[in-house]
C-alpha cells in the first residue's frame, strides 16, 4: 500500500529514496536509547483524542513495537518529532486532518502510519525513552507493564565509512555520549552481529551484548589500544565465540557514558553463572 503523503500520490511531502543496506535488528544503548530500522517498527495503537473536563481533546498517541519494546510517542510535538525524523517534508494540515478523522479516504490511520514507516528512506533511527511502568492507553483500561516513553527520536544515519574492511562490519552510526560537558554525538563504526556488537570510534572501542528482556552486558569497556584495528578483529572473535546473557533490571536511566561502561561491565561478571 502506498501512503496517501507521497509526492507521487498527492502534493503533501517529499519522497527520496532509501539506501540499499543489510537489516540490523533493533538494540539497546547505555539504558537510555534503542537503535532501529524503521523496517523493524510496527504500529500497535493509535488513538487521535482524549477525554478531557471540556470534552475531547486533539492529543494523538501512537504507540509502536520496536524489536522487541512497546514504544509509547505521546503527543503532538513528540508525533512529529517521529514523522519528521522517518519521512521529513511532510505537510502537517493534511496528516493533521488525517490524524483526526477529517479525511473519508484515510480510513485507518493505524495502517497510514504503517505505511509511512515501511516507505521511510532513513536507514537508522535512535530513539531515546525514558521507561515507564504500567503505562495506560489513552481512553482505555487497557496498560503496557514496561513502555519507553520517546522523548527524542533523531536519524542517525551517517556517510562515514570507519574500518570497513575489517571482518565484521555492519555499518557506521551517529550515535551519543554523555559527560560532564553534556551530550555529544560521535561516529561510531558497529561490528558484529545481533545481539553483541563491537562498537568503535575513531580511537576508542568497547563490546556490548544486548539482552532484550534482561540486563544489557559490557564484556569490554571503552578503552584506547594502541592498535585500533587488531583490538577490534580481537573483540570481534571474541564476541563471536561466546554468547553473554542476564537476566534483571536493565536500570533504565540517563548516566554519564562512563558510569553506564563501568554498570554493565560489572554486570558482564556478576552474571557469569548465567552465561553459555
Amino acid at each position: 500500500m502506498r501512503s496517501l503523503f507521497h509526492q507521487d500520490a498527492s502534493p503533501w511531502c517529499l519522497r527520496t529514496t532509501k539506501v540499499l543496506s543489510c537489516f540490523m535488528q533493533t538494540f539497546r544503548l547505555a539504558g537510555e536509547w534503542l537503535i532501529t530500522e524503521p523496517s523493524d517498527i510496527t504500529v500497535t495503537d493509535f488513538v487521535a483524542w482524549r477525554r478531557s473536563p471540556k470534552g475531547r481533546k486533539f492529543s494523538p498517541f501512537l504507540l509502536l513495537k520496536v524489536g522487541e519494546h512497546d514504544v509509547a510517542i505521546d503527543g503532538y510535538e513528540a508525533i512529529w518529532a517521529f514523522f519528521d525524523a522517518i519521512q521529513p517534508g511532510m505537510y502537517r494540515s493534511s496528516v493533521n486532518a488525517a490524524m483526526s478523522g477529517l479525511m473519508p479516504e484515510v480510513t485507518s490511520f493505524i495502517r497510514e502510519a504503517q505505511t509511512l514507516i515501511d516507505e521511510s528512506a532513513v536507514q537508522d533511527l535512535l530513539i531515546q525513552y525514558t521507561r515507564v511502568d504500567g503505562l495506560q492507553i489513552p481512553n482505555d483500561y487497557h496498560t503496557v507493564d514496561v513502555c519507553y516513553s520517546a522523548i527524542c527520536i533523531r536519524d542517525c544515519t551517517t556517510q562515514a565509512i570507519d574500518n570497513a574492511d575489517l571482518p565484521g562490519y555492519n555499518r557506521t552510526l551517529n550515535l551519543p555520549f554523555r559527560g560532564k560537558e553534556g551530550l555529544e554525538y560521535r561516529d561510531v563504526s558497529v561490528f558484529g552481529e545481533h545481539p553483541q556488537f563491537v562498537l568503535a570510534t575513531e580511537d576508542r572501542v568497547c563490546a556490548i551484548a544486548y539482552n532484550p528482556h534482561g540486563r544489557d552486558l559490557r564484556p569490554h569497556r571503552w578503552s584506547a589500544p594502541s592498535d585500533m584495528r587488531a583490538a577490534i578483529t580481537f573483540l570481534s572473535h571474541t564476541m563471536s565465540e561466546r554468547r553473554y546473557l542476564s537476566s534483571g533490571d536493565n536500570r533504565d536511566a540517563p548516566m554519564f557514558t562512563l558510569e553506564r561502561d563501568a554498570l554493565e561491565h560489572d554486570w558482564a561478571f556478576l552474571s557469569s553463572d548465567e552465561q553459555e
